[in-house]
């Protein structure tokens, strides 16, 4: 699998170039997260499913409320109605440009999550959820915990880089949703 670190900020795409810079399988591009062609993108929204701000706002702007609508209802269905931090849901969204979406929360509700491992437990959680996918060959993922979380990008790309290393590891878990 390919994975797209997606970043707006030139600081941010620095702090992905240091940290991934040398990893096989990654690139490293500024743009729109939700204008590129690939296969599935990836939002680090909260445990409810809603998605009225920041990345999961542009999310639904570019599928339609039909995306938040099926995420709240697989979160119900699945989970009772709160999807934990560490999990995450894959969804089809019925585009060609981008036929998936994977969210995976960094918090409960929105807000700061600074001194928690959220971001880590999240880029695990996307990962693993790609790949349990099976269809998944280019995956764009942006900054995670960046924006209503707060976390500087050196911590946020240190947390990301953790949590895609215990996956290369084989460190995670082996279910995916």
């Amino acid at each position: 699998m390919k994975i797209l670190l997606v970043y707006r900020d030139e600081k941010l795409g620095d702090e992905f170039r240091k940290r991934f810079g040398a990893e096989k399988g990654f690139e490293i591009i500024k743009g729109d997260i939700c204008n590129l062609t690939c296969d599935a993108i990836a939002s680090p929204g909260n445990s409810k499913g809603d998605m009225g701000g920041g990345l999961d706002l542009a999310v639904r702007e570019r599928f339609g409320i039909r995306i938040e609508k099926r995420l709240k209802k697989k979160i119900e269905d699945c989970f009772g109605g709160h999807l934990p931090i560490g999990t995450a849901i894959t969804l089809p969204t019925d585009d060609p440009q981008i036929p998936w979406f994977i969210s995976a929360p960094t918090m409960i509700f929105p807000g700061e999550i600074s001194r928690t491992d959220n971001v880590e437990k999240a880029m695990q959680a996307i990962l693993e959820a790609a790949r349990a996918e099976g269809k998944i060959k280019k995956l764009a993922i942006p900054g995670l915990g960046t924006g209503v979380g707060g976390l500087g990008y050196e911590e946020a790309v240190w947390q990301m880089w953790k949590g895609y290393r215990k996956t290369k590891k084989g460190e995670g878990k082996k279910d995916g949703h």
